[in-house]
């Protein structure tokens, strides 16, 4: 007589500080043993999920900040989130593009260290519809910035879908309006919801074109070759799946024939 398998969920602690690959492993939650033998063991592969506004390197994380050039020349104060909480963050004058700004304890905790968070410095233009740039010295900021920094961190902490103008979302992803057309014709990514007058796009579509540009300063490639690019490694990736999922029930067949 064979006995059947009963599929269970089980409730997995997660320690703080895991890595990609890293392996957890669930004693005598595998398959039952020859004989009547002692259950096996099971092991899960930890796969980190893209993040919306974090890069992870190592224990750090990184996320791109958006300012203006005057913030960048006059110095500012801008909110950034972090894992926890947003935080007030300082940019000091005469900043350049790409510099990181270091914030010590904000990155990924593990048993042995504390990470940091890394900063890293965008210039953008303001949307074409601003005609006045603000008066030197003063404390205006763009209302889009704002926007992306403050309701998108705090709406990624509270588990929230977030949303995004086609201003917001170009700013967020660093390319134009004409290359987000041509991503959206493409197939690349969908509105979320469309409108009378605008598109409106959420946090997946902003992860989506955010791998699409480091893909193509990588390979060097356009965007119909991106687009290709990005279908082939959701195939492979699919595949994967599909193998470890056939290997999982053969492993279960050969331990039950």
């Amino acid at each position: 007589m064979i006995e059947q398998e009963i599929p269970k969920t089980l409730n997995v602690k997660i320690p703080a500080g895991v890595g990609n690959g890293q392996r957890i492993r669930l004693k005598g939650q595998g398959t039952p043993g020859e004989n009547g033998g002692p259950n096996g063991d099971l092991w899960l592969v930890i796969h980190i999920a893209p993040h919306p506004l974090f890069d992870i390197v190592g224990q750090d994380l990184e996320i791109v900040v958006p300012v203006s050039p005057w913030e960048a020349a006059l110095g500012a104060k801008v909110t950034v989130p972090t894992l926890k909480e947003s935080i007030l963050l300082t940019i000091p004058p005469g900043s350049q593009a790409g510099q990181r700004l270091r914030v010590k304890g904000k990155g990924l905790v593990s048993k042995k260290q504390t990470g940091d968070l890394y900063a890293v410095l965008k210039i953008v233009m303001p949307p074409n519809r601003m005609k006045t740039l603000p008066r030197c010295g003063s404390n205006w900021q763009t209302p889009s910035r704002l926007l992306i920094h403050v309701r998108l961190g705090e709406s990624i902490m509270a588990n929230v879908t977030v949303t995004f103008t086609i201003t917001e979302f170009c700013l967020h992803t660093g390319i134009s309006e004409e290359e987000l057309n041509e991503i959206v014709g493409l197939g690349v990514v969908e509105p979320r919801e469309i409108q009378e007058t605008t598109w409106v796009f959420d946090d997946h579509a902003a992860i989506v074109v955010q791998r699409a540009v480091r893909l193509r300063h990588e390979l060097a490639l356009d965007w119909p070759g991106i687009a290709v690019a990005l279908t082939l490694m959701d195939d492979i990736a699919h595949l994967k799946q599909e193998n470890r999922l056939l290997r999982q029930r053969l492993s279960r067949f050969v331990a039950h024939p």
